[in-house]
């Protein structure tokens, strides 16, 4: 069990928590407000073999290269678990080697693609295919390469391009407002706990941030919306001070933003039920 399975599952307590304190009329205003703004946007469409799952993952670390000029070798995320089951460390700091050369949207298409493997790795979902393609691409060399030029792979070329043309595409100029000097990659919570398991993909000083990387002009569900309201849910010693949510959509070349208020008007004590130990398992346990 997941909070993303749970939040499949109309029964789960912390759906129901949720339903009882967001209105339905003012989550569906909220998601058909989004999706409108998003609508207007020029999308970025992938190329045709793209692994889309795969270039969503691989953009997550690609912000957060953006963020802070480095690939958080020293962060302990799903990605270096991922890393640090299967590679020993001599291979590890030759592939941080590597990945410090990366000049290009390519090569860091390369990189940020190596990154979301290990995720999957350290995640116990490891996709062997995408590893073979890496290992012919990355780890059998001591250099990356200045670009793409053989269609060997159609599968490899396509994934990287598109992330490479997302990279290059997408405007980062507004990331200054969101970097600061904590910033935690898969955040956990203390609740996560309770619904089997549960990490934000990013959090910078109190600023819950997620990557979509959908082609659907309007992409944004109920889904979407509560899992990030689960997560400051969840946060219920208030670990980190979570106050605003950013929705990044690397496609539309766009942003959203919001104040944790601007979603609900949520009282403070609904919070304030999950503090206490007793009362937490209550509310969101079976």
């Amino acid at each position: 069990m997941s909070l993303t399975s749970e939040l499949k599952n109309p029964n789960s307590k912390i759906v129901k928590l949720i339903d009882s304190i967001i209105p339905e009329n003012e989550a569906n205003k909220f998601i058909e407000t989004h999706n409108e703004i998003l609508s207007k946007a020029k999308i970025i469409y992938p190329q045709e073999k793209s692994d889309l799952l795969t270039v969503g993952g691989a953009m997550s670390h690609v912000i957060y290269y953006q963020m802070t000029g480095n690939w958080g070798f020293d962060k302990p995320t799903m990605a270096m678990y991922g890393m640090e089951k299967t590679m020993s460390k001599s291979e590890r700091f030759g592939f941080y080697a590597i990945a410090e050369t990366a000049k290009t949207q390519v090569q860091k298409g390369l990189i940020a693609l190596v990154m979301a493997y290990y995720d999957g790795v350290g995640r116990g979902r490891p996709d062997r295919e995408l590893k073979k393609m890496l290992e012919a691409n990355v780890f059998s060399k001591k250099t990356l390469p200045t670009c793409i030029l053989t269609k060997t792979n159609e599968l490899m070329l396509d994934t990287v391009l598109d992330i490479a043309t997302l990279i290059e595409s997408f405007s980062m100029g507004w990331i200054d407002d969101l970097k600061s000097n904590n910033i935690e990659v898969n955040a956990t919570f203390a609740g996560s706990h309770i619904v089997g398991g549960a990490d934000a993909q990013m959090i910078s000083n109190g600023i819950l941030i997620d990557i979509k990387t959908s082609r659907l002009k309007a992409p944004f569900t109920k889904k979407d919306l509560y899992q990030q309201f689960a997560y400051w849910l969840l946060d219920y010693d208030n670990q980190w001070g979570i106050n605003e949510v950013v929705w990044i959509y690397p496609r539309h070349q766009m942003f959203l933003r919001y104040q944790m208020p601007q979603i609900t008007a949520l009282p403070e004590r609904s919070k304030k039920l999950l503090t206490s130990k007793t009362n937490d398992r209550k509310l969101l346990t079976y």
